[in-house]
């Protein structure tokens, strides 16, 4: 039987996320309030992918906070049509919202934390490979 999470406070999220992962995910509190998760997943050039958990009435957010765009900016990295055209259906498969230069996907339950927190992870993994492979 699946347990029933009521978290209602931004503040109870780290425990309800450190419940739901095993012991690869690391979760802390940033000073500002911000809940990261540092996940085992990473990018081409080694970086740990970390997702962030914010509050957004009446749920949650779960974003890259644009970590991710920022590293290909820092490498000049660009996509090609056909490599953006793949990421659209990557993000769609995952039920992500790229947008304004952050992964994210809202989510209403505290339930859908863990799942959302992996698909924001995989969909920024996802972006540095194809950038990656695009420069070859």
């Amino acid at each position: 039987m699946e347990r029933k999470e009521n978290v209602t406070e931004t503040s109870e999220i780290p425990t309800l996320l450190a419940r739901q992962f095993p012991e690869l995910f690391r979760v802390s509190t940033l000073p500002s309030g911000v809940i990261r998760l540092r996940t085992p997943l990473t990018h081409t050039d080694g970086t740990v992918v970390d997702v962030f958990v914010t509050s957004n009435p009446p749920g949650f957010r779960v974003s890259d906070l644009g970590d991710t765009q920022g590293l290909l900016e820092t490498r000049g990295s660009q996509l090609s049509p056909e490599a953006l055209e793949f990421l659209r259906a990557t993000y769609e498969d995952l039920e992500i919202l790229p947008a304004g230069g952050t992964i994210h996907k809202y989510l209403a339950r505290p339930a859908e934390l863990a799942e959302s927190a992996l698909r924001v992870a995989q969909a920024a993994a996802q972006l540095t490979v194809m950038a990656e492979f695009n420069r070859r």
